[in-house]
This record gives structure tokens, C-alpha cells and sequence, in this order.
């Protein structure tokens, strides 16, 4: 029961390591960049209640282990954006969600009225920022998605469990075949008996 526990545990940090990883490895930009159709926008994530019902854009970018939907719409003079970042593999374990609100001034630059951010916007490691605005943003995510961590750690724990019995097999195999006894190592006589160390019944040859 303690060692399956131990694997489920040590599967589960595996997954969030490897998603943490992969949210550091993250291409700029990622490929497969594809704009999602009008009929389809929505945002990612409960948005705040003065926050448009729908974006008027949105494009979605993946990689290995990776998903990015950016979505906006303009409500003049503000315009409100999200950047819904999701990572993880097999399954998307992990995300993190960026809001703000931006106010335009002439056409390409933007100031930030907010922005609206939670714990949920994970932990900002390295951003480029030009006058106030937010180019590109590394973060770690701390939010995490319960099925698809669920779905990682058991495929990690089954895996852990796999390497652990081929592990025990394979070392029990060498110990039977050079006299050594199959628990503890010591040499014990051919034909098999207890272990003189440990008492152990070995079956020696």
C-alpha cells in the first residue's frame, strides 16, 4: 500500500514537472497557427462581468505538449484581452490564464488599465513589455486541470511501476544465476535453502 502510494506521488510530480518544462521550452511562436471561425469564440475562462459575452477574435497556436488560445474584442476605448495557455503530455495538465484591459492610444500603442489577474496567471518568469504592452510572456503555471493531472499521473505511475518490476526481475534473474541470494545478496550455496543472512528461501542454481 506505502509503495503504491510512493508511485502515485512520485507520478504525479513527474507530470508537473514535465509540464513546467514544457512551459518553459515553448517555441515564439508556436507553430500551427490557426484562426478559429466567428461562430466558434468564446473565452477560456469565467471572464469579469463588464467583459464583452464573446471576443471578436481569437487564434488558437499549439506545439507538443502545448495549447495557446489568444482572444480580444474591442468595446471602445477599451479593449480586453486573454491569453489561455495550457500544458502538459500526454494529457494538458497544467494552465495558466492572463486578463487585461488595454487603452489604445493612436494605433499601435496600448497602455494597461488593468489588468484583471489572479493567482491563476501562474508566475511570471521573463516578459517583453514596450510602452506598457505585453508582447510575449514566459510563465509558470500553477493552476492545475484535474482530469487531464489525473490521467498523467497514472500513465507516469504505471510507468514508474513497469521500470520498478522489469528492475526487481531483471536483479532477481543475476542474483539466481551467480548463487547470491535474491533479497539480500549474500552468497548462498547452490540447490537452494535458506539464506544464511537473511533467512530467506532462495531458489539458486
Amino acid at each position: 500500500m506505502i509503495r503504491t502510494l510512493i508511485t502515485i506521488g512520485a507520478g504525479c510530480a513527474l507530470s508537473l514537472i514535465l509540464a513546467w518544462m514544457l512551459a518553459l521550452w515553448a517555441p515564439l511562436p508556436l507553430i500551427a497557427d490557426t484562426t478559429i471561425p466567428q461562430s466558434s469564440l468564446s473565452w477560456a475562462t469565467p471572464h469579469p462581468p463588464e467583459w464583452p459575452r464573446q471576443p471578436t477574435e481569437q487564434c488558437l497556436a499549439a506545439a507538443i505538449g502545448i495549447n495557446t488560445v489568444w482572444s480580444s474584442a474591442v468595446e471602445q476605448p477599451l479593449h480586453f484581452k486573454e491569453v489561455h495557455y495550457e500544458v502538459g503530455w500526454p494529457a494538458k495538465c497544467m494552465m495558466w490564464t492572463l486578463n487585461s484591459e488595454e487603452y489604445p492610444q493612436g494605433n499601435v500603442d496600448f497602455v494597461y488599465v488593468g489588468p484583471f489577474c489572479s493567482s491563476r496567471a501562474g508566475i511570471e518568469l521573463l516578459s517583453w513589455y514596450d510602452r506598457g504592452y505585453c508582447y510575449w510572456t514566459r510563465r509558470l503555471p500553477l493552476q492545475p486541470m484535474p482530469l487531464g493531472l489525473a490521467a498523467n499521473t497514472m500513465v507516469a505511475a504505471g510507468a514508474l511501476a513497469l521500470a520498478s518490476s522489469v528492475r526487481r526481475a531483471v536483479r532477481s534473474r543475476y542474483r539466481r544465476v551467480h548463487l547470491l541470494c535474491e533479497e539480500c545478496a549474500y552468497p548462498i550455496v547452490a540447490g537452494g535453502g535458506p539464506c544464511p543472512e537473511c533467512g530467506r528461501f532462495g531458489r539458486a542454481r
